[in-house]
């Protein structure tokens, strides 16, 4: 039996007429084996940097059962959004600490897009066993 993992991404390109030039225009992948990465599932503007160590925020545990801990510097807003991109959860942070609990949610991962109060936004993948 073989055992085999497939990674799943997108991308979207375009045709430069006068350069005649394929270029990149945007791009996801999901780095979970096997978990099917939709088509514009991920945001993808300049100023969202998703990582697990980039970004003025972090998230601990990770994977987590249920609760988990954002730390950050003057944390504003949190936004949280399953797999299929629906928000499933939005509150005003204040200060640089948030406790969020996700226990009544199912399996899976889910993206928290975090605000500062410059105006900065950074995204983190959390996965919930």
């Amino acid at each position: 039996e073989k055992d085999e993992e497939y990674y799943y991404g997108w991308f979207r390109t375009y045709y430069e007429e006068e350069e005649q030039k394929w270029y990149l225009d945007e791009r996801a992948y999901c780095t979970i084996p096997n978990y099917p990465l939709r088509w514009g599932q991920t945001d993808l503007y300049d100023d969202v940097e998703e990582s697990g160590t980039n970004g003025f925020a972090t998230v601990q545990p990770n994977p987590t059962a249920g609760l988990f801990t954002i730390t950050g510097e003057g944390l504003k807003r949190i936004e949280i959004c399953d797999a299929l991109g629906q928000e499933i959860a939005s509150l005003k942070a204040n200060g640089n600490q948030t406790t969020i609990d996700l226990s009544s949610q199912p399996a899976g991962v889910y993206l928290v897009s975090v605000t500062d109060t410059e105006g900065r936004r950074c995204v983190k993948k959390v996965v919930k066993n």
